[in-house]
């Protein structure tokens, strides 16, 4: 099966030898499920937030570099609100999750060219590929930022050190 953009806001997929093209006319597929659609409406503003994240290398490398107890609290305090966020990002990921799930489910029950040819279908069609559309780019967002997985593995780091201080503490 293979996919192209016909310009506008719909899609043709043509599939092996012998069988038919099936064109989704986004611009017309409105409606659909009313928490996808809310999801949908959210991804811009997480994606938003994800392109803004800067991080917290500054602290973490005078933590690292100068590690005293005034640079490692200043780099904590400065990571918590950073893993919050991420921790946001983290959440919403298990939304769209279960949004694409429920939609694969209602798209994908029997015959996937009666279930695509059904103007019923259209809605969830557009709201799949809207989901698809927001995971490729924030994944490519979020692998071009290194500071996301630096901040979350300084605050691991840090658990891990304050969980063994506290075990030899009751030792």
């Amino acid at each position: 099966v293979s996919t192209q953009s016909t310009g506008g806001n719909s899609m043709v997929a043509s599939g092996e030898e012998g069988t038919s093209n099936i064109t989704i006319p986004f611009e017309d597929a409105t409606g659909g499920d009313p928490q996808v659609e809310a999801v949908i409406q959210q991804s811009t503003e997480r994606l938003n937030q994800l392109l803004a994240f800067k991080g917290c290398g500054e602290y973490i490398r005078e933590a690292i570099t100068t590690p005293s107890p005034q640079t490692e609290e200043a780099a904590w305090s400065a990571v918590v609100p950073s893993v919050g966020t991420l921790k946001t990002f983290y959440d919403f990921s298990n939304e769209v999750e279960k949004c694409a799930k429920k939609l694969l489910q209602e798209l994908c029950p029997g015959n996937p060219q009666e279930t695509l040819t059904n103007p019923s279908h259209f809605p969830a069609a557009r709201q799949l590929a809207c989901l698809l559309d927001f995971v490729v780019r924030f994944d490519d967002s979020k692998m071009s930022n290194p500071a996301i997985q630096n901040d979350f593995s300084y605050y691991r780091r840090m658990l891990n050190r304050m969980k063994l201080s506290l075990s030899l503490i009751h030792i």
